[in-house]
């Protein structure tokens, strides 16, 4: 007999297995078979996953003709929470001040930083809300979906500054209508303390990004990014990279829990993990 218990695939795998005995040939193929599926789910997600006999390996290889580098990903300091415990770990940890997000769209994730981290002063908030050609900005896997037309783009910028008013007013949130290199010209070095890199996904954007801005942080500043998949192998590479050249331990967090959007529209799917590594003090 076979019981396997799935819950949030993408969230958490648990997984309950009751043989008759050891020497059972189907419960043993079928339970090779769940590893191998598990192993193929992990690597997809970047996570970790564990069953009750035991916790899979932290660091793994995939995609060796993409150069991507084999690095151990290990808990943060708030293990297995999606990416909205940045605010709250910001807090936690005691690291205050400013923030800047790169790749805004609806600001769904801004709106959850601002109103959840208390030690933020000021959160740029880095978009063209541009349309941009396929082959600028894409996946791994074709075209993105959040590269909408220009019109929509429109209409999505004037709805972050509805969303952003009371803080836009207020002075905490600033709003820079542009791309990641001319915004990067308004920031101090070593003023930020939170980083968090969603724009364009593509290798060589990321990595642009993460060096453009790595001397806009602060000792001790965290430093993250969306999207740690691979539908979006760029970034898993370009992070991978960063970090490894620059000695920095890495960490993804869990996948998105299921919630309704700010803009109340549509539904967060259980997808998407985060990097993150912090710079060192």
């Amino acid at each position: 007999w076979l019981i396997v218990s799935f819950q949030h695939l993408f969230d958490e795998t648990t997984i309950w297995m009751a043989c008759p005995s050891e020497t059972d040939e189907n419960c043993a193929r079928a339970r090779k078979e769940i590893h191998e599926t598990l192993a193929v789910v992990k690597e997809h997600v970047g996570k970790r996953y564990t069953d009750r006999m035991g916790q899979l390996p932290k660091s793994f290889t995939e995609y060796p003709e993409g150069k991507l580098l084999d690095i151990t990903i290990t808990n943060g300091p708030v293990p297995d929470r999606d990416r909205d415990m940045f605010g709250p770990m910001m807090d936690a940890i005691g690291l205050s001040g400013s923030g800047l997000e790169i790749g805004v769209a609806d600001a769904d994730f801004s709106y959850q930083m601002v109103k959840n981290w208390k030690g933020l002063t000021t959160y740029h908030l880095v978009d063209p809300w541009k349309h941009q050609g396929d082959s600028v900005y894409h996946s791994h896997t074709g075209k993105d979906g959040n590269n909408w037309e220009q019109d929509k783009q429109d209409l999505r910028f004037e709805g972050v500054k509805a969303l952003m008013r009371e803080y836009t007013d207020s002075g905490k949130v600033e709003i820079h209508r542009m791309f990641s290199n001319e915004a990067v010209k308004l920031i101090e070095d070593s003023s930020l303390a939170f980083l968090y890199v969603d724009g364009n996904h593509v290798y060589d954007a990321v990595k642009e990004d993460l060096e453009l801005f790595y001397p806009k942080m602060k000792p001790g500043a965290l430093i993250a990014g969306h999207d740690y998949t691979s539908d979006h192998f760029g970034v898993k590479q370009a992070s991978h990279e960063f970090a490894y050249e620059r000695g920095l331990d890495f960490h993804t967090t869990d996948v998105m829990k299921k919630r309704q959007y700010v803009t109340g529209d549509r539904v967060v799917p259980p997808c998407c993990p985060s990097f993150y590594f912090f710079k060192p003090k």
